[in-house]
Formats: C-alpha cells, sequence, structure tokens
C-alpha cells in the first residue's frame, strides 16, 4: 500500500491521464482487498473521474475504444466496494454509467464533409460484403477466405481515418436515474471476473445478486444453443421443417441459460407481479434471449412483455423523445437466399397501405435515407450483415450498398421505430473500453439516430417464420401496441405453428420497447 500510495501521490503531481487512472485503480483495488472499503471507494471513483474528463473530449466510437486504458475493470471494481458497502444506488448509477456511453453522449453533426478516401474506402467495402454472403454464385469458400482478409484491411483502414475525424462533443448528465415504473421489473447485469451478478430494481426498491451464473458456463450454453439451432436450420432446408427431435437440444440448453433470471424474479414473473421486464444485458449476455427463457413450465414471453436496452439511460433517452407521427417506409431487396422478402412488404403493406415502398433498385442507398428523414416506422427486409471485425459497419443490405450502422448514424430518425427484417442485425461487439463497455453493432447506428425503439435479429431469421412473424407484429403496432407487447404477440402467434425457438425467438426489441 505504500508504494501504491507514492504511486498516487506522483501520478498526481505528473497530471497524466492514463498513470493517474493506472495508480488510483491498483491502490482502490489493493485496499479493497484488504477490507479498507471507503478508502478504496475514494481511489476507485478518482480514477472513474479521470476517465470521464477525458471521455468528454474524446467520444466518437472509435477513439473511445482506443483510450490507454484498456479494461473496463475501473468501473467493475467501484461497482462491487459500493455494493459491499450497501450503496445499491449509487452501485446501480454507476453500472449504468459505464455502458455505451457513447449511445448516451454523441450528437453526431448531421451531413458531415465525405472525404473521398472515406467514401471509396466505403464502396469496396459494399462489394467485399456482396462476395462474402455469397450473393456472387461464382465466389468460391476459397474466395471468401480471401475477401474476408481483404474486408479486414480495408475497415481496419477506415477506423484509422474515422479516428482521425473524430469530434469530441458535451457529456448527458447519467449522475441518476428515473424511478421504475410500477409493474416494471428492470435486470441490470455485472461481471466481474468470470462471476455474473445483476441489479433488480422495481417501484419498491433495488436489489443485488451475484454469483448467478459464470461467464464460461453462459458462453458454453449460448454456442450449443446456437450449433442446435443451426443444425434444426439446415435439417428443415433439406425436409421442409425441422424434425422434433431437433427441438428437445435447443429447449435444454435455454434451461440452462435460465440460470440467469434471479429466483426473487421468477417468483414475482410466476405471481404476476411484473408485467414487464427491462433487461440492460454485459458482454456475451447481449446474445441471449431472455424472452425465450423458461420460468416453471413458461417462457418469460408469456409472463411479461420484454425489451433489452445497452443501459438504463439510453433507455430513458429513447422514451423521452416524442413518438414520431409521420409517414411508414417499407423497403424490401429480394437479393439470393430471400425469396420471402417481397411477399413480406406485400403483406405488411396490406397493413399499411399508405405506406411509401421503395424495392429492387429503386431501393437505394440516397432514396432510403431521404425517405426515412421524420418517418413513424421504417421497415427494412433484406441481407443482413454483422462484422465482428468492424461493428459500425455491420447493416442491411440496399440497391445500391449496405446501410450500416456509421450511414445510419446520419440519419434523422427522431422517434421512429425501426424493424431490421434480416439476419444478425441485433449481435453485438462489446468493446471494452476504460470505464466500462460500449456496445457496437448495427442497433448502435439506428440509435444513435434517435430511433425510439428497434426491432433487431439475434441469429440468422427463417425466410417464412420471419414473414408471418411481421405481419403479425404490424397487425398489433397499427393496433396502437408498443413493439414490445407488439413483437410479444407475434412470437407467440408464431410459436404455435413453430415451437422451435430458432423459429420463433430470433427478434428482440431494444430502446423504448
Amino acid at each position: 500500500a505504500e508504494h501504491l500510495t507514492e504511486a498516487v501521490r506522483l501520478a498526481d503531481r505528473v497530471a497524466v491521464p492514463y498513470l493517474r487512472v493506472q495508480a488510483h485503480h491498483q491502490l482502490g483495488a489493493h485496499l479493497a482487498a484488504l477490507g479498507a472499503l471507503d478508502a478504496a471507494r475514494h481511489h476507485l471513483a478518482e480514477a472513474e473521474a479521470t476517465v470521464e474528463r477525458v471521455r468528454r473530449r474524446v467520444t466518437n466510437e472509435v477513439v473511445a475504444r482506443s483510450l490507454p486504458v484498456a479494461t473496463g475493470a475501473v468501473a467493475d471494481d467501484l461497482v462491487a466496494v459500493l455494493v459491499r458497502l450497501g450503496r445499491l444506488g449509487e452501485a446501480l448509477v454507476t453500472a449504468d454509467r459505464a455502458r455505451s456511453r457513447a449511445l448516451v453522449d454523441l450528437d453526431l453533426e448531421r451531413g458531415p464533409a465525405v472525404d473521398v478516401d472515406v467514401a471509396r474506402l466505403e464502396a469496396d467495402l459494399d462489394a467485399l460484403y456482396d462476395r462474402l454472403l455469397g450473393m456472387d454464385p461464382r465466389v468460391t469458400a476459397h474466395d471468401r477466405r480471401r475477401f474476408d482478409a481483404l474486408a479486414r484491411e480495408r475497415e481496419a483502414e477506415l477506423q484509422r481515418r474515422r479516428f482521425a475525424q473524430g469530434a469530441a462533443v458535451a457529456a448527458v448528465d447519467t449522475s441518476s436515474l428515473p424511478a421504475c415504473a410500477p409493474g416494471r421489473l428492470e435486470l441490470v447485469y455485472t461481471v466481474r471476473g468470470q462471476e455474473i451478478g445483476a441489479f433488480v430494481r422495481d417501484a419498491a426498491g433495488l436489489t443485488y445478486v451475484g454469483r448467478l451464473a459464470t461467464v464460461a458456463a453462459v458462453t458454453s450454453a449460448l454456442e450449443a444453443f446456437h450449433a442446435a439451432g443451426r443444425r434444426a436450420l439446415a435439417l428443415a432446408a433439406r425436409r421442409g421443417a425441422p424434425p422434433p427431435a431437433t427441438l428437445r437440444p435447443a429447449v435444454a440448453r435455454l434451461a440452462q441459460l435460465g440460470a440467469l433470471l434471479p429466483v426473487s424474479v421468477r417468483e414475482r414473473l410466476l405471481a404476476g407481479a411484473a408485467d414487464e421486464l427491462v433487461v440492460v444485458p454485459t458482454g456475451p449476455l447481449h446474445a441471449v434471449p431472455f424472452h425465450a427463457l423458461p420460468v416453471g413450465d413458461a417462457a418469460v414471453v408469456d409472463l411479461a412483455v420484454v425489451s433489452v436496452c445497452p443501459s438504463l439511460a439510453l433507455r430513458a433517452r429513447c422514451a423521452a423523445g416524442t413518438p414520431a407521427r409521420g409517414h411508414t417506409v417499407l423497403v424490401g431487396i429480394d437479393a439470393v437466399g430471400l425469396p420471402g422478402v417481397l411477399g413480406e412488404i406485400d403483406a405488411v403493406r396490406a397493413i399499411r397501405p399508405e405506406a411509401e415502398v421503395h424495392g429492387g433498385d429503386a431501393a437505394t442507398l440516397a432514396a432510403v435515407c431521404a425517405a426515412a428523414q421524420g418517418a413513424a416506422c421504417v421497415h427494412l427486409a433484406s441481407h443482413g450483415i454483422f462484422r465482428a471485425s468492424a461493428p459500425m459497419q455491420s447493416g442491411v443490405r440496399l440497391a445500391d450498398g449496405w446501410l450500416n450502422a456509421g450511414r445510419a448514424a446520419q440519419v434523422d430518425l427522431a422517434g421512429a421505430l425501426v424493424v431490421l427484417s434480416a439476419c444478425d442485425t441485433g449481435r453485438s461487439v462489446v468493446a471494452t473500453v476504460a470505464d466500462g463497455e460500449e456496445v457496437l453493432g448495427a442497433q448502435y447506428g439506428f440509435l444513435h439516430a434517435g430511433a425510439s425503439a428497434v426491432v433487431m435479429s439475434l441469429w440468422p431469421a427463417h425466410d417464412q417464420a420471419c414473414r408471418d412473424l411481421m405481419v403479425v407484429f404490424h397487425r398489433a403496432v397499427a393496433a396502437g401496441d408498443r413493439p414490445a407487447t407488439a413483437l410479444r404477440k407475434a412470437q407467440r402467434h408464431l410459436r404455435d405453428t413453430h415451437p422451435h425457438p430458432w423459429w420463433w425467438a430470433p427478434f428482440v426489441v431494444s430502446g423504448a420497447g
């Protein structure tokens, strides 16, 4: 402790943010291990405050991921100390503040001048993504590996360009959270080391439950669930429907993931004490279909309306905006492997006859982005792509390119409902930064653009099942239901004919729900 105290004194004196964060963090963690919790809290809070001051100058998402402190342990350790001190409200605010700060803080100026080299790189990547998805039948598996390597090179170069163009903005105050509405349960997950815990909040109070599961166990169960789903999808492609035997392993993996739900949450759901569940995941939990987890003989979706969001602060921002009252935009690209897209658009248009429809060669980036300005609902049915190596490049295919997260962020979607009826649009990279994590992927761009809610998929959606689900979903929204309520109705309806969760459960609502 004596040496670390001297390191803190020297770091404060030279005023180098990186050194100051490291010194205060190390001393705080050491004091916490010794049981000196108040002193530990002071130093960990100093480390977090230093990072916050840096972030206000570098809020661009690429810069945030490039901060010299390559760990989220500052916030994790501070939350753990606050929980041990019994300061649960402060711990929850600290944990929530560490989530997706770029989404809460960033206020990109719309329509900036496009650098010529950036435009060239984006055009190159658009073509490479088409080839990676097999949209060119002449492309072999060997070619796709080569194109993936080329795409990674272009993505890295594009990130360097965007880093150089990053601009700072004022931070949003997230020092407190709005009260939890009656009938709602909020689950905010935390990870420290391998252990997963959760804050449980309702209108009556706040508790913390630790040691729900381990990261390794959740990751293993998710991988097995996805393997079972892919096998069922492959068999269905040959036989027309998934064999009944493929349902059991998928359900078994969901039962394993059910350990993520604290006992108190299960009891309240079964007792009908809550009709809405809001989940703030962390790390690998962003890929968990919480609405499909079993509770007794039912699933969560049978007991409550479920929505997810990167943070409670972001959810409050989404809910605070004025709902858009404009038109509906329907976009459909009937590309290779998507025979049901045009039928889906026709079916939704029958529900929304006033909708503005863009399809085929007319569904260009410029036309769709222009039509989306001020829209109340934007429905995009096409191929989706997720790029872990460059998550801001993830998005959906249009006629002349990809509407990725970066491009979507430039569209004014204030208050709009965005429906991404495509594969993998809900997948994210959880980028660890100095004081927490940033959730980067297709949803980032649409939420950043001001969408109140984004309907997105956690895994590849079955083409026909997706069409059936979207018809019921839009019918419920048109009747006045909230997006999360409408999705719940659609999923329960689809499950009657398609009981395999890979068919009925891929979509979730992110945002205000």
